[in-house]
């Protein structure tokens, strides 16, 4: 059902309300920076402090950033460091289902492996994905 603003102080009450929101750049940034991409530290630590440039403004706050990596459309947390690109193709839709733009890495094998170094630096990176979206919810 959408939402209908009658007046000003309803558009602001809103906004102060407790109504949270997907913080895709958290998503993004968070996955360049341990894909190794440059120029992405000033952003990753924002997003580790909450976004603020996104929501600390009088009418938003940074508690109404959810901060995520991996959600129910697109690659799993395993995918993200077992895939450099999508592999849809048992869903008979030609790979064209899903985004291209994953900013995964696979750890150097695609897909599944044997090796225990890949599966170690797999494990580690599933930890560091962990670590750094609980730390930024206590960062706030």
């Amino acid at each position: 059902m959408p939402v209908t603003f009658e007046s000003e102080t309803d558009t602001a009450e809103f906004r102060r309300s407790r109504w949270k929101e997907w913080n895709g750049r958290f998503r993004d940034d968070v996955r360049s920076f341990f894909c190794g991409e440059q120029g992405v530290v000033t952003r990753f630590s924002d997003r580790i402090l909450g976004s603020p440039e996104m929501y600390a403004h009088k009418q938003r706050g940074i508690e109404q950033s959810v901060n995520f990596v991996t959600c129910h459309d697109g690659f799993t947390l395993n995918d993200l460091v077992s895939y450099d690109q999508k592999h849809n193709e048992a869903n008979l839709e030609g790979n064209r289902d899903g985004s291209n733009d994953n900013r995964s890495w696979n750890c150097g094998v695609e897909g599944p492996t044997q090796d225990p170094a890949v599966e170690c630096l797999r494990n580690r990176q599933v930890k560091n994905f962990l670590a750094v979206t609980m730390l930024s919810l206590v960062c706030r």
